[in-house]
């Protein structure tokens, strides 16, 4: 298992964009859409099979009780939440639900890239488990930190939570994560990139994925 991608949230795709290229001297290319989300997205780079991506609201989908609404409600931009890379989902829920953990079913999702081609994934999202990753399967698709702006570099995501038992179970081991127990929650991650050292902080509040 190891960091797949983090998700930075705004209200608007070129201005998240804008401030992260200010932030780390390398701007984030435009993705694609996700039909049925409301949501749309660009993405950089952060290294071998990992990248950062900019999620905001697809202003050609209805933004009605979906994710793109939730987005388009913000007053900010931030970090919201990470995926971690598996493979086979199916199993992977099914050792989860063993271990008392509660998921979604998986998920099956697409979007095509600006070239037309069509990607396809799985997901699998964690319930009860505050600042858990969802767990992404890329299955026979190229993995987008491949065809994404390079630059930057991931080197750490920090992970504080009152609670922090739940998350060492669920990803005690994953190369540079770090945990901690403090009140209040908060992702932040340190970037390499050419205009040094970055951090990205939390997005607040948080918004609900599903």
């Amino acid at each position: 298992m190891q960091i797949d991608h983090l998700m930075w949230a705004c209200p608007d795709l070129e201005q998240g964009c804008t401030k992260l290229a200010a932030l780390t001297g390398v701007a984030p290319a435009a993705a694609g859409s996700h039909p049925g989300m409301g949501t749309r997205n660009a993405l950089l780079s952060l290294g071998p099979r990992c990248y950062l991506e900019v999620i905001a609201p697809d202003p050609q989908q209805p933004l009605v009780d979906n994710f793109g609404a939730r987005l388009a409600a913000l007053a900010t931009d931030g970090l919201l939440s990470w995926a971690a890379g598996a493979d086979h989902l199916d199993e992977l829920r099914t050792t989860l639900h063993q271990q008392a953990i509660q998921t979604s079913r998986v998920q099956a999702t697409s979007r095509k890239n600006p070239a037309g081609e069509l990607l396809q994934w799985q997901l699998l999202f964690i319930a009860g488990v505050e600042l858990a990753p969802f767990f992404i399967d890329w299955l026979a698709c190229t993995h987008p930190a491949a065809t994404s702006p390079p630059g930057c570099q991931l080197q750490e995501l920090q992970i504080a939570t009152a609670a922090t038992e739940p998350l060492h179970r669920l990803c005690g081991q994953v190369p540079r994560l770090s945990l901690s127990q403090r009140p209040t929650a908060s992702l932040r991650a340190r970037l390499d990139t050419p205009h040094g050292e970055v951090w990205l902080e939390s997005l607040e509040p948080r918004i609900a994925l599903f």
